[in-house]
């Protein structure tokens, strides 16, 4: 396990080994290697789809499903800060999208009420020229 020292790396070398350590890959040919070794360690045995599948559910789980030590160490010794570095990203990230989308935030325009009948009567001879002669 290695660690990157903060003072000497660059932000996206320390970005890309926490993506290392904290992010779990399965590569597809891996996978498909397993299901093809558990296929054939199956045999012939007859079974519709869906109990093949729970099958070969059953026996990856195991294999794909393992905690990541390193969350579990966050989780388990720094659940304050973690919560609060994950909320101050949240917010952060709003920030940045309504920053973004500026329309969002502007109100609706109410349309103006229509106060006497004379208003009324000018706004129809205005929307119909037609009537106008």
């Amino acid at each position: 396990m290695s660690y990157v020292d903060k003072s000497e790396a660059s932000e996206s070398d320390v970005k890309e080994e926490l993506r290392r350590r904290l992010l779990r890959t399965i590569d597809v040919r891996d996978l498909a290697d397993q299901i093809t070794d558990l296929l054939i360690a199956r045999g012939r045995k007859p079974g519709t789809p869906e109990k093949v599948a729970a099958y070969l559910a059953t026996e990856l789980i195991s294999k794909l499903a393992q905690p990541n030590q390193d969350i579990e160490r966050l989780i388990e010794n720094r659940p304050q800060q973690l919560s609060g570095m994950l909320q101050e990203i949240v917010s952060q990230e709003i920030q940045e999208f309504l920053k973004a989308n500026p329309q969002i935030l502007r109100a609706k325009r109410n349309r103006a009420k229509i106060a006497t009948d004379e208003e009324r009567q000018r706004r129809i001879t205005l929307a119909r020229p037609w009537n106008r002669f």
